[in-house]
């Protein structure tokens, strides 16, 4: 009894190998009638031997290079690589007598999270298989969201497989952040887990805090063709009134709902997300674009004149005279701008040391 355990045993270990796994079959199309013999070999392993009339070998040795033989007397047929799916067969198709490659993406893990601070973290991962196709490209995607891709914030590391690190910038204070390593080759790119972060809160303290009854900036005249115009807001209620920039066109909020008045169709980004949610109570980056140029002949920070004042915080107050993407607003929306960036027509970066020349 104990020996046929023993080979039990043995036989579910040999049967779970990764490299008995099926990735596809190779096809023989005869044009006339043969009884040669066709097989497959793969480092050690032969195919079962088939008749071209019979047609198809299945693969089921894992990815590498495979061999297809024939009868030295069998004409010259073709053969077909038919790949299961998320497989890729190079060359697909051929003479009879010749190598093929099967490969599919990398495998690829997600590091932990480390050395999280404010505005930056590190993480990293490991490329434990290339697919039996190069490496092209590594590193790590993250977003605020789930399931993050290579279309979100991303690291570009050296190196093909095994470990690597890399740092996470640019990011924003007491933030939750999803992160997943990535690798790409000519099959296709493949992720890792997903990891999850919250970063620190800042502690700068340089927002402008409005008492919503008589605290505004009255700037004056200010910058001219301003396309795009953002800002890091933390309201009191969801009723508010923000940025006026000549007395017609301006920004506030109603019940929640962020209004761009008197812009010709704006696209309004909350975090960088289009949407027109705004929430009390909570830091958030609001951007408004247009491709329509608005002078600001009267600009008023905290207040919009024909309404009310706000009630809140404000800071880094960024006007530009270009439209902005939704990749660099994102990329530089939790960063101090130098203030000579191109594009950038004002800049009120410090609010609370700028509220002695402005404040009403």
């Amino acid at each position: 009894m104990k020996k046929l355990l023993l080979f039990l045993h043995v036989f579910l270990m040999l049967s779970s190998n990764s490299f008995c796994q099926y990735v596809g079959y190779a096809h023989q199309a005869c044009g006339d009638i043969h009884i040669d013999a066709w097989w497959l070999t793969k480092g050690g392993w032969t195919s079962e031997t088939k008749d071209c009339l019979e047609g198809d070998i299945n693969m089921t040795q894992g990815i590498g290079v495979y061999t297809i033989h024939k009868e030295h007397n069998m004409s010259d047929g073709e053969w077909t690589i038919i790949p299961a799916s998320g497989y890729v067969a190079n060359p697909s198709s051929g003479v009879l007598d010749g190598p093929f490659t099967i490969s599919t993406s990398p495998t690829v893990t997600t590091s932990t999270i480390s050395s999280i601070d404010d505005i930056s973290a590190s993480s990293g991962g490991n490329v434990t298989s290339d697919g039996y196709s190069t490496i092209t490209a590594r590193g790590v995607c993250w977003s605020t969201s789930t399931n993050p891709t290579i279309a979100n914030s991303n690291t570009t590391e050296t190196g093909t497989t095994g470990a690597f690190t890399s740092e996470l910038s640019g990011l924003c204070s007491n933030t939750t952040y999803y992160v997943r390593a990535y690798a790409t080759n000519s099959v296709g790119t493949s992720y890792g887990d997903n990891n999850s972060f919250t970063t620190n809160i800042s502690t700068a303290g340089n927002a402008l805090d409005f008492d919503g009854v008589d605290d505004y900036i009255d700037v004056g005249i200010g910058p001219t063709s301003i396309k795009t115009v953002e800002f890091w807001v933390n309201p009191s209620s969801t009723t508010e009134y923000y940025i006026d920039l000549n007395g017609t066109e301006y920004i506030s909020s109603s019940t929640g709902t962020i209004s761009a008045s008197g812009f010709t169709s704006p696209t309004i980004r909350v975090n960088g997300v289009e949407s027109t949610t705004i929430v009390s109570g909570s830091w958030q980056h609001i951007s408004i674009t247009t491709s329509t140029g608005i002078n600001a002949t009267d600009l008023d920070i905290g207040r919009v004149e024909t309404q009310e004042e706000f009630e809140g915080k404000i800071d880094e107050v960024r006007l530009w005279d270009d439209v902005r993407t939704v990749t660099e607003i994102i990329s530089n929306m939790c960063k101090t701008l130098k203030g000579s960036e191109s594009n950038l027509v004002a800049y009120y970066r410090r609010m609370s040391q700028v509220v002695r020349n402005y404040l009403i």
